[in-house]
């Protein structure tokens, strides 16, 4: 089979970053489970359930130990739990400012590098710059001053301009009201929210990193998109697609055009409504780099949490384990011990290989390693795999056994 250049190595069994050439982060709409599937539809929008880490562990009882003392003690301000290491060890080729903003925000970033880790492909990840034990802490990230969830997009100026009520604010899933906080902060010049998050915003994938690396298949052209030979994939994008588009033209745009109309004195600095493809383009960056967190249809359904996005996936088990900390930051902890110069994995779940191309825009070498029914149906795109490593193919009677439990669903 041919693939069109640009998407040929996404299925030749390495791992892809979405922004490589731009020193941008892995793809990474992370939990402790599985990422939410990726309906576009406010009513079908998903939140993943998110085991709790067990914090009860030497991390959770450092937090929990007390001070020896009076009573009459002022109380000095807990420590961040990130025992045992420098906030700012390690080296970000290319993404200094982004480690400088994160660490005068208040996270704390363990010895960690983050650079190329695979010199043949240019796939960028995150490596161990010291030695960490199991429970050590990588990452921890204050959910106040450095994450985007949609309960922040609501409360800024353009979530109330909008979707100034909850009514309003279900007529579009949490993935699309952060893509629309995006393309706002990127309109500010400069100013105000804008500038207070630019260092996040400026190592974002631009679409030319999406087309020059492959990204999510929504912004596949049609010849490569049917190039998967997957009917039931190809379906599924164009579904999301249109669901996207309806989006756009029924809400989005209209909703966007009567906010700068009544904004005339350009205060929120609106303008124009973004085109289609803007707005496609930051839906992707969204929900191929966004954390669910707390029970399905309550809690944050779309979370963006700076720099632990940078990480690449790999099938469970893992070297490490993250979640919301009962302190209120989001946490990034050594689940075995790393050696010095290991690369450093989260995990999205075990899933199948069709969700990974279509929503994150790369393939992993094989079939996971409990083999998933509904991967046999991309047994042609498995085949591009080198044959050693491949599993076996699909016969037709399992291609048809997983037809029929893709078509029941729910699937992911």
């Amino acid at each position: 089979m041919f693939f069109p250049a640009r998407r040929r190595h996404l299925l030749g069994g390495v791992f892809f970053s979405a922004a490589a050439a731009a020193a941008s982060s892995t793809a990474a709409f992370l939990t402790n489970t599985r990422p939410p599937a990726w309906p576009h539809t406010a009513a079908t929008t998903t939140t993943p359930t998110t085991a709790a880490p067990p914090f009860d562990t030497a991390l959770g009882a450092a937090t929990r130990k007390k001070k020896k003392g009076s009573g009459t003690k002022k109380k000095s301000a807990p420590k961040n739990p990130a025992l045992g290491f420098s906030r700012a060890s390690g080296t970000w080729d290319g993404c200094e400012p982004l480690r400088k903003w994160l660490l005068d925000r208040g996270a704390t970033i363990a010895g960690v590098n983050v650079g190329v880790v695979d010199k043949a492909t240019g796939l960028r990840g995150v490596t161990a710059a010291v030695p960490f034990g199991r429970g050590d802490v990588l990452f921890s990230v204050p959910r106040s001053k450095c994450m985007i969830d949609e309960a922040r997009v609501d409360q800024s100026p353009l979530g109330s301009a909008l979707f100034p009520g909850e009514e309003e604010q279900n007529l579009v899933p949490a993935c699309a009201r952060n893509a629309l906080y995006l393309l706002w902060l990127g309109r500010q010049g400069g100013e105000g929210e804008g500038k207070d998050w630019s260092p996040f915003t400026d190592a974002l994938p631009s679409s030319a990193d999406f087309a020059a690396d492959g990204g999510p298949m929504e912004l596949w052209d049609e010849e490569e998109v049917a190039e998967v030979e997957c009917g039931h994939m190809i379906a599924e994008v164009h579904q999301r697609s249109g669901d996207l588009r309806r989006q756009y033209e029924d809400i989005i745009r209209p909703r966007w055009q009567q906010a700068a109309d009544n904004d005339s004195d350009n205060r929120l600095h609106l303008g124009a409504p973004p085109t289609f493809e803007e707005f496609r383009h930051a839906v992707c960056v969204v929900t191929s780099r966004t954390f669910g967190e707390g029970e399905p249809n309550s809690g944050t359904s779309s979370m963006m949490v700076p720099g632990v996005d940078m990480f690449n996936h790999n099938d469970p088990p893992v070297n490490t384990r993250h979640g919301l900390a009962p302190w209120g930051d989001f946490v990034v902890y050594a689940d075995a011990p790393i050696a010095a110069g290991d690369e450093i994995f989260l995990t999205y779940g075990m899933l199948p290989n069709r969700l990974l191309l279509a929503q994150f825009g790369f393939m992993l070498p094989g079939l996971p390693r409990h083999a998933l029914a509904s991967d046999t149906a991309l047994v042609r795109v498995d085949g591009l795999f080198d044959p050693e490593a491949a599993p076996p193919r699909a016969t037709p009677a399992s291609e048809a056994e997983a037809e029929r439990d893709w078509e029941a669903g729910p699937g992911p």
